[in-house]
């Protein structure tokens, strides 16, 4: 925003080299100055025409949202009216987030209403699968209609976000395998990459991506399984790779590789392999408290990285254990692979 102001005597020194710079240069210059306060958040500029008899006064705002806010824009919204304790940039930064969902079951279902609600509107949703009826006891909403009419899964997260934001909100849904080239391009322009599927070889796909195009990554996963005594043991698993490598989903051991290269084999081959018992079968135990647990926690790694009180320069690996009801946080410096054939030292096209 400008606004033209008369110079005065203490404006003189300017006002000539202003004069000097438009008249001693074959291109015609124009004198721009101005100071900042010790905190850098506030400053006066000016823009000087070439006579140096006067110049414009310019405002600067630290964003888009600013001019709105100083012009009469709408109040911010009283949906995040509790989340103000986190400051308005959180709250801005959340919005103009664009996250890129790989997955969404049952862990992923539950990871983008959370995060939605906290205020991130802009998504890339990819998953194949459709909506089976299995899958209803830990998807939230999820209907027995949905399962009759093959929904995408992509669809109903969809719906699961058009819910809270009906208006404002921007979904894009891929109903593909993240294999697809044109859905790993669309991956790799998302601001951060959530990985929620039942398989090592997405997994790899999108560490893959993350270490080529420096986006950041955020995996989840549960298991379970059932004791000799009829127990059972749960886990679930959110771990963030330090961006830009030192350790990996592949070298930290998060996902196994052989298993990996057997999901992307034919199918003759993977059926032979789960005869040998190679391949884990695809009915793993599922129960949606679980889910929860894993999604809430990553919602809250995410809140933590946006606004800055949660460090995961070196990675971060969070690991909850039940019945014991136990959080475990590996010492990720026992990761760091320097030879990694993925993310170590040494660079590697991938």
């Amino acid at each position: 925003m400008l606004k033209v102001r008369r110079i005065n005597n203490g404006d003189r020194a300017e006002s000539e080299y202003a004069r000097f710079l438009s008249s001693n240069f074959s291109r015609k210059s124009r004198l721009i100055s101005g100071v900042f306060d010790e905190s850098m958040e506030k400053s006066e500029f000016r823009i000087w025409n070439k006579r140096g008899s006067n110049f414009d006064s310019v405002n600067f705002y630290p964003s888009w949202f600013e001019i709105k806010k100083q012009h009469g824009a709408q109040p911010a919204d009283l949906m995040f009216a509790r989340q103000k304790v986190f400051g308005e940039v959180f709250q801005r930064q959340l919005g103009e987030l664009t996250v890129a969902l790989i997955g969404c079951g049952g862990i992923g279902a539950v990871f983008a209403e959370q995060l939605g609600r906290l205020g991130v509107k802009k998504w890339l949703l990819v998953d194949p699968d459709r909506v089976e009826i299995v899958n209803l006891n830990r998807m939230p909403g999820a209907t027995r209609q949905m399962a009759d009419n093959r929904w995408h899964k992509v669809e109903y997260v969809k719906q699961l976000i058009k819910k809270i934001y009906p208006t404002g909100s921007s979904v894009k849904t891929i109903p593909t395998a993240i294999e697809n080239q044109t859905t790993q391009q669309e991956i790799a322009a998302a601001d951060l990459i959530i990985v929620a599927t039942d398989n090592h070889r997405s997994r790899q796909i999108a560490q893959e991506l993350a270490l080529q195009y420096m986006r950041p990554l955020v995996c989840l996963g549960t298991h379970i399984d059932i004791q000799a005594d009829g127990m059972p043991r749960m886990y679930c698993r959110i771990t963030v790779p330090p961006l830009g490598g030192g350790w990996c989903l592949m070298c930290g051991n998060i996902i196994n590789l052989q298993k990996a290269a057997l999901e992307s084999a034919p199918v003759e081959i993977e059926n032979l392999a789960s005869q040998a018992g190679y391949l884990e079968g695809i009915n793993d135990p599922a129960v949606f408290w679980l889910n929860s647990i894993c999604a809430s926690t990553a919602v809250g790694v995410i809140q933590g990285m946006v606004s800055g009180f949660l460090n995961v320069e070196e990675g971060l690996d969070w690991i909850y254990q039940f019945p014991e009801s136990q959080w475990y946080k590996t010492n990720t410096g026992y990761l760091s692979t320097p030879d990694c054939y993925f993310c170590g030292s040494e660079e590697c096209d991938l």
